[in-house]
């Protein structure tokens, strides 16, 4: 029996999958019936037998490229998806990038698949098991259409190229989501059971997620587009049987300070509320304040759709001139509910009622759902959101200034203020305690009374009745909240450390 080689990984060979057709000897197939096959949905893995050498061909197609003799699999149906997105070849793809699948590392997730990035970050190379390999065949015709069909706006990771390389060894070629490197990368499934990696984590996930009080903040019209496109995704996955998918985000908060109202600053580079007002986007608000602009903008001018470049991001401006700017997209499309996720499904109590990850493919598709409309995009986020469209100036301004550009943002100028209004109070303080005491009149308090102190009980100032809380309470421009961005083999993570002005100091 021929096998396909997964030496890579280590894996157990794969057999001939069930359904197939078998071709054995001189017999053959025109290529007529093998397009009636794909037009009618029923997208096959054939197993063709030579007298001399066996060559595995999946889909009904192989073909030839580059000098390590690479094939390439099911090409008349993911050359159809690179030529919508206007992808290069693999082989462009490949050699543009300096790509040696050698150098690919293996990833953070269970499945234990190598991958590797492209220099450009639109990329993600990774290894195919056989399980895999099974999944996608049968279904990668409704796949394909429901890309084609959906193409503006589905979210489930497209897949440009499946390749077999000169070791036997599968790679897909496919989209990356996340277009920068976010200190925090979510992985979102709407289950419970294991589904945390704690807060100081580059890797989060569901329960980490709730916990943390984390939402996608969309305007109304932009949540019902991708709600719309999560819900036709998870139900074309569960038709053709495929579960533990999962929405991969990158997510970025700042609460802007508020300028050009009554009693406000004047904004250098404002962005504006209809109804609630203006923020100031031109001072740095933390070390990933500066990412925004990398995701919407290419230089001084913004970039295309995010779609046609293989990522969705969304910026929005809430009612409170909060930003939230997020980049998602649904990934690992491949795991069958087969006989070994039943079993699973079993043996980890989800049969009864547990909230593990394997479910039924349908019971997965609506949890999944349900999850994404009240936790990751909650109607109330919405409410008086509005969608946030950069253009040249935003671009060009976007966290430009810092007090290195001998600008004060407005509240490095009040930490100023009340540093140095702490200043004239100790020092008056200081000349008052040193004055010698004159003398005491007739029948008047000795000078050490406490209710004859030059200061009322409880001042700041006074060193008989000092009380922490008089001081002048800390201001803090804009907040930095969670983020995301993938973490272990999805980019580099990144240690966060809000940016935050210390409290003034004042004497004990």
């Amino acid at each position: 029996m021929f096998r396909l080689s997964a030496q890579a990984t280590g894996r157990a060979f794969l057999g001939p999958p069930q359904p197939a057709v078998l071709l054995q000897g001189n017999e053959s197939m025109s290529m007529a019936s093998i397009l009636a096959d794909l037009e009618a949905g029923d997208a096959k893995m054939f197993w063709a037998y030579g007298r001399e050498r066996a060559e595995n061909v999946l889909c009904g197609s192989v073909k030839h490229f580059g000098i390590e003799s690479y094939k390439l699999h099911c090409d008349q149906h993911l050359q159809k998806i690179r030529d919508v997105f206007k992808v290069p070849s693999p082989e462009e793809i490949l050699e543009s990038n300096n790509i040696n699948l050698d150098k690919a590392e293996e990833g953070s997730g269970k499945s234990g698949a190598k991958m590797l990035f492209s220099n450009d970050k639109k990329y993600i190379i990774k290894t195919m098991s056989a399980r895999d390999i099974r999944a996608l065949t049968p279904a990668i015709h409704k796949y394909t259409m429901h890309i084609l069909n959906h193409a503006s706006t589905s979210l489930m990771m497209r897949f440009y190229a499946l390749m077999e390389d000169s070791s036997g060894q599968f790679w897909i070629i496919s989209n990356n989501w996340l277009p920068v490197n976010f200190p925090i990368v979510w992985d979102l499934k709407g289950s419970t059971a294991g589904r945390s990696n704690g807060l100081h984590d580059h890797g989060q996930k569901d329960n980490d997620w709730t916990k943390a009080g984390k939402e996608i903040a969309l305007a109304p019209a932009q949540r019902t587009q991708v709600l719309g496109a999560l819900e036709s995704d998870s139900k074309m996955l569960s038709d053709v049987n495929l579960i533990d998918y999962s929405l991969i985000t990158g997510l970025l908060v700042y609460a802007l300070s508020p300028c050009n109202g009554q009693g406000q600053p004047s904004c250098v580079a404002p962005v504006c509320h209809p109804t609630a007002g203006c923020g100031e986007t031109a001072y740095k608000l933390g070390d990933y304040f500066n990412l925004i602009p990398q995701v919407f903008c290419h230089g001084e001018h913004p970039k295309p759709p995010q779609l046609e470049l293989g990522t969705k991001c969304t910026a929005a401006l809430t009612t409170a001139l909060t930003v939230h700017v997020a980049c998602f997209g649904m990934i690992d499309l491949l795991k069958p509910y087969d006989a070994k996720s039943k079993a699973e499904y079993v043996v980890t109590l989800g049969a009864f009622g547990r909230g593990v990850s394997v479910q039924p493919a349908e019971g997965y598709a609506e949890r999944f759902f349900h999850f994404m409309h009240s936790a990751a995009f909650p109607k109330k986020a919405s409410e008086g959101t509005v969608e946030l469209a950069f253009d040249s100036k935003m671009c060009k301004t976007w966290g430009s200034r810092g007090e290195e550009d001998g600008g004060f943002p407005v509240v490095t100028t009040v930490v100023l203020i009340v540093l140095v209004a702490g200043g004239v109070s100790l020092a008056a303080w200081y000349y008052m305690s040193q004055s010698p005491p004159s003398p005491p009149a007739s029948g008047s308090a000795p000078v050490g009374d406490p209710s004859q102190s030059a200061y009322p009980q409880g001042y700041a100032g006074d060193p008989q009745g000092a009380h922490p809380e008089g001081y002048p309470q800390h201001y803090q421009q804009g907040d930095q909240q969670g983020y995301g961005g993938y973490a272990g083999g999805y980019g580099s993570p990144n240690a966060w450390a809000p940016a935050s002005y210390p409290p003034p100091a004042y004497p004990a």
